[in-house]
């Protein structure tokens, strides 16, 4: 019954009547945070804190926690799930987890799969469209599902139409160039520009990005002339 009233719930457009009643429902949702119209179906903890955002037309479903610390956005249109078997069977583990630090940002229609926990970094940004994780694959070795990890480090960029695999480590301060392929690694590797099928190191990184103090980049600049915009947005 409570998973229907919170569903029923998520479908309202946001207001504080809405965060009230989701907190009467169990969840911790900070009153200055934003939580639009979405689908939540089978989401046992739901941690959102001040200043944080959830726009509309989300979909989420079968996580054990869904949390975005103060100031972090998740966008518009992304699809975010896990495989319930890995959590029912394996309950002391973080499997079935989205964690969003402050600040953190999933822009618009990327697909998350959050069997093996997702954690993305402060002021990191999973931006354009159409990146996929897949913490969840079928290990041929052992004829079985298995679930690993994703951590995106902080101030962390990852470029549009991406693919991250369980396993995969994103460095601080480093950038997955659009259209590439983040695979496992044993080690977080050196900060800077990963690109490629597979992804590899490319160079060091730099730009003002990488030390803003906002979730959003507002301004816009024109690429012919140089001129910029502050707050365009």
């Amino acid at each position: 019954m409570r998973n229907k009233l919170r569903f029923a719930v998520w479908l309202w457009p946001h207001s504080r009547a809405k965060i009230w009643v989701l907190n009467r429902l169990g969840y911790e949702i900070d009153s200055s945070a934003t939580v639009g119209a979405c689908l939540f179906w089978h989401v046992d903890k739901v941690k959102i804190g001040p200043g944080a955002s959830v726009q509309q037309f989300n979909a989420v479903r079968n996580l054990r926690l869904f949390s975005l610390e103060q100031g972090a956005l998740l966008g518009s249109y992304n699809f975010i799930s896990a495989a319930p078997p890995f959590a029912i069977w394996f309950p002391k583990s973080h499997h079935g987890e989205l964690k969003m630090a402050p600040y953190a940002k999933i822009a618009s229609r990327h697909t998350i799969d959050c069997s093996g926990r997702v954690s993305i970094g402060t002021f990191s940004s999973i931006a354009g469209h159409n990146t996929t994780f897949l913490t969840h694959s079928t290990d041929l070795r052992l004829n079985a599902q298995v679930a690993r990890p994703i951590v995106i480090g902080d101030r962390s960029f990852v470029g549009t139409n991406s693919i991250v695999l369980g396993g995969a480590v994103l460095p601080a301060r480093s950038i997955l160039a659009a259209g590439s392929l983040l695979t496992a690694s044993r080690s977080a590797g050196n900060p800077g520009l990963w690109a490629g099928m597979p992804a590899k190191w490319k160079s060091v990184t730099d730009g003002l990005w990488f030390d803003r103090e906002e979730t959003r980049t507002t301004s816009v600049a024109d690429s012919v002339s140089g001129e910029q915009i502050v707050d365009a947005f």
